[in-house]
């Protein structure tokens, strides 16, 4: 199970807590309904971007082989097959877009544009300079976003240029070299 847990990236999804934003800003924590929306917003959010996260390592196997620390990830180490690991993240895509479409259909297109944004990340546009950092602080809006529309609020411009800018930062910071 600790396998399945680290192909699942679960350590990441504290990300996903941007999702709770518009919950804390609104001041609607007090509210039960929105507080289930937002949570179920949250985990099915989380399932999506695990979906994603195999996704990347999978592309990236033959190269995380090669390195001294992605070489341990449960695809590149071999504890978890190419098969089992296309399947495991399709179910998640699937479960995720179901929990969203009898929950809160509206959350489908920020779900589906955090998909293809990502997927587009894992082929091709974690290799273009500027434009990864930028595709990163969009899927961090994108959190903030869901979080709004799960519980039906307006977002202030502020917030969601804080988010961007504040993303683009730490994509940035992450980059630097040592």
């Amino acid at each position: 199970m600790a396998i399945i847990f680290k192909l699942l990236r679960v350590n990441h999804w504290t990300k996903n807590l941007l999702i709770f934003a518009a919950l804390v800003f609104s001041k609607s924590y007090t509210n039960k309904n929105d507080i289930i929306a937002v949570l179920v917003a949250y985990l099915s959010f989380c399932l999506l971007a695990s979906s994603i996260y195999i996704i990347n390592d999978l592309v990236d196997y033959k190269s995380d082989i090669k390195h001294p620390i992605k070489k341990k990830r449960p695809i590149a180490s071999g504890q978890v097959s190419v098969h089992s690991a296309a399947l495991i993240s399709f179910l998640l895509m699937l479960a995720a877009s179901a929990v969203i479409l009898l929950v809160n259909p509206v959350l489908l297109w920020p779900f589906g544009v955090y998909y293809l944004l990502n997927i587009a990340y894992s082929f091709k546009l974690k290799h273009v300079v500027i434009v990864d950092v930028f595709t990163i602080a969009i899927g961090f809006v994108l959190r903030i976003v869901i979080g709004a529309i799960a519980i039906n609020v307006d977002l202030s411009h502020w917030i969601i240029i804080c988010t961007f800018l504040l993303a683009i930062f730490l994509a940035f910071g992450k980059r630097r070299p040592n």
